[in-house]
């Protein structure tokens, strides 16, 4: 899953703020003898346990075995240093949690069509095309259209469902195509390829190397059946 860097800028937030709320602590609660810098020298314990060296997708915890052999050098305040040292090993373990999904999930829900469409097009434009499998026919869309706005807020309002039942597979689907203005910070909602049942019905959405069914709305039903009425009626005069 890729991540947004609001997403990314909420988990460094939490990271750094929790390692800083927990060394507080530390420093706090633990005897400690007179020394220089203590605090900068136990912050730079913990960020030392916490590197990790990656090799074929493997971590191994270099940082942390390095603080430790630096404590056990190390004459005054040893309790001191030893806990921010596993508070360092602490934070290297939560940082295989999925915890940046999580974030991006609750921010962007992949299973909300709203999350992939702009609910106010105002100053954003889009090209909507639609294709047929077997390319013979093609029809296109934009936000200059009022037909083409309606039947992008119509699709908006699609809803997900746990798959396809197997009684309403899709017989023949025509491929839909959405390009659309975005923030930097949502590029990657920039293009979007949809497979859409012949009657409207349902979409199938491919993002991420995942894949998200929607039912769609009475209203995208009842467009994208009169957009495809219409090009007949057009091809046939």
């Amino acid at each position: 899953m890729k991540h947004g860097s609001d997403t990314l800028l909420i988990v460094s937030l939490l990271g750094y703020g929790t390692t800083l709320l927990l060394l507080a602590l530390i420093w706090f609660r633990t005897p400690k003898e007179r020394e220089p810098l203590l605090f900068v020298k136990l912050m730079g314990y913990t960020l030392l346990a916490m590197f990790r060296f990656s090799f074929n997708q493997l971590s191994m915890p270099l940082g942390l075995i390095a603080a430790i052999l630096l404590v056990k050098r190390t004459n005054g305040n040893k309790k001191a240093k030893l806990a921010a040292v596993w508070l360092g090993g602490i934070m290297f373990l939560a940082g295989f949690l999925p915890v940046a999904d999580w974030i991006e999930n609750t921010l962007y829900p992949r299973t909300e069509m709203s999350t992939y469409l702009h609910e106010d097009l105002t100053g954003k434009g889009f090209a909507m095309n639609v294709a047929s499998s077997d390319m013979r026919r093609f029809y296109s869309k934009t936000e200059k259209d009022e037909s083409g706005r309606k039947l992008y807020a119509a699709l908006r309002e699609s809803r997900y469902i746990e798959g396809l039942p197997l009684r309403e597979r899709m017989d023949e689907e025509y491929e839909l195509k959405l390009f659309q203005d975005t923030d930097n910070r949502d590029n990657r909602f920039k293009h979007l390829e949809f497979r859409v049942a012949s009657d409207g019905s349902y979409l199938k959405l491919r993002f991420e190397d995942s894949q998200y069914v929607f039912r769609a709305s009475r209203e995208f039903q009842q467009l994208f059946q009169q957009m495809l009425a219409e090009e007949r009626e057009g091809s046939d005069e």
